[in-house]
This record gives structure tokens, C-alpha cells and sequence, in this order.
């Protein structure tokens, strides 16, 4: 995942967008919030060039 994709946690509405990337964890933004998540928990929904 790379910064400023869009992906989908499950069961969440909203896009969170992809802020900061590691190897099993990414740093999204959703609504104001930034937070470290699990790559494994995500589904990527929109590619978009940083």
C-alpha cells in the first residue's frame, strides 16, 4: 500500500486514506483521526498517486 490510496476497513463505512506505509502496519487518516492498523485487516478500494 502506498500513500494516498483509499482503502476499506471491513464492517466501516468511509474511506480511510493510506498516510504512512510500513511492512505489516499503515497509518491512516479517517475523519480527522490518524492511526496505525494492520495491513492484513485492510481492502484496498482506490489507487491514487501520492
Amino acid at each position: 500500500m502506498k500513500a494516498g490510496w483509499k482503502v476499506k476497513i471491513p464492517d466501516i463505512g468511509p474511506l480511510a486514506t493510506v498516510i504512512q506505509s510500513g511492512k505489516q502496519m499503515v497509518k491512516l487518516e479517517l475523519e480527522g483521526e490518524q492511526f496505525w492498523m494492520p495491513v492484513e485487516l485492510l481492502e484496498v478500494e482506490e489507487k491514487e498517486a501520492a
